[in-house]
């Protein structure tokens, strides 16, 4: 008999802290993952990551030059992802959203 705890899955994005401000991240879903094997492990495609870091941010405390408050929308994030304004936000993102995944996956498990 299969059982699952579907109360277990972590819906909701996940609060954490980014060069003293704070990132709202959320599980990227394994249906719209997709990748390439090769010797040195995954590959990612450059058009399918900027997709992952625009879903898995959910929010931001970002501010413009002139402290603006700057809106988390997907065209700001695809700003960032596509001048390579700030790769450090980017891969923190898709790491922490890949660490969501892993404990679910754990979670899961148990």
């Amino acid at each position: 008999m299969l059982k699952y705890d579907f109360s277990k899955i972590k819906k909701d994005a996940q609060e954490f802290e980014f060069r003293g401000g704070k990132l709202n991240i959320r599980m990227y879903p394994a249906n719209k993952e997709s990748f390439i094997m090769s010797d040195k492990g995954v590959l990612y495609e450059g058009e399918k990551q900027k997709q992952k870091f625009i879903y898995v941010l959910v929010n931001w405390d970002a501010k413009d030059n002139e402290g603006k408050s700057i809106k988390c929308s997907d065209e700001n994030k695809a700003i960032i992802f596509d001048n390579n304004i700030d790769p450090e936000l980017v891969n923190f993102s898709i790491a922490k959203a890949d660490e969501i995944r892993a404990e679910q996956v754990q979670i899961e498990k148990n």
